[in-house]
């Protein structure tokens, strides 16, 4: 996490990453990414939409 991160709305995150913010709001029920209550109103971490869209590490097969 960011020593700073942006707090984003539900439309903001879909918006940043294509999707509509219906997605956003299953992923958050889905536990894909992490929704807080901040003034009444859910919000997601800008890091954590990041994190679904960086590529993941493929392991190497070990030479033997």
């Amino acid at each position: 996490m960011n020593e700073i991160d942006e707090w984003l709305t539900l439309k903001q995150a879909a918006e940043l990453v294509g999707v509509t913010p219906r997605t956003v709001q299953n992923w958050i029920k889905n536990g894909k990414i992490k929704g807080y209550q901040v003034v009444g109103r859910i919000r997601v971490k800008r890091s954590d939409v990041d994190a679904l869209y960086q590529p993941k590490e493929e392991k190497q097969p070990s030479d033997k």
